[in-house]
């Protein structure tokens, strides 16, 4: 092969990879999120692990923790509202769940993903009020 046929295999590569690797809209990541199985993930300390581990940048992320990772601030600068009545239970039951059993998941969540406290001002009174809701 010569040089050129080299190159533009490369170029064809580096494209193919760019676009592959680009980061999805909101409404594709949300997509990919409904996929999953919210029970058993939180049933499993080890997927919640990796999902904190991905979303803080400590490891590599799944297709699922990386639409997590690119949707973490349109999902809370947006609120819930456009979300059906399914969604917003599983938002609140995960919620819930880290709040209370991984606490320090949640902790360390919210250190690196609120620094300035913005959001937990926006949704105290929320997470408040499921914290009390007996049925999550």
């Amino acid at each position: 092969m010569n040089r050129w046929c080299i190159s533009v295999v490369l170029m064809v590569l580096v494209v193919v990879a760019a676009v592959h690797c680009a980061p999805k809209s909101f409404d594709e990541n949300l997509k990919v999120l409904k996929k999953i199985d919210i029970n058993q993930v939180l049933n499993n300390d080890r997927i919640i692990r990796n999902y904190v581990d991905c979303v803080l940048g400590k490891k590599r992320c799944t297709n699922e923790g990386n639409a997590l990772k690119e949707s973490w601030k349109d999902g809370l600068d947006k609120g819930c509202d456009d979300c059906d009545e399914e969604d917003k239970r599983k938002v609140k039951k995960i919620l819930k769940h880290m709040y209370t059993k991984h606490r320090d998941l949640y902790d360390e969540l919210a250190a690196h993903l609120d620094k300035d406290g913005k959001y937990r001002d926006k949704y105290q009174a929320q997470i408040d009020e499921i914290l009390k809701d007996p049925t999550l």
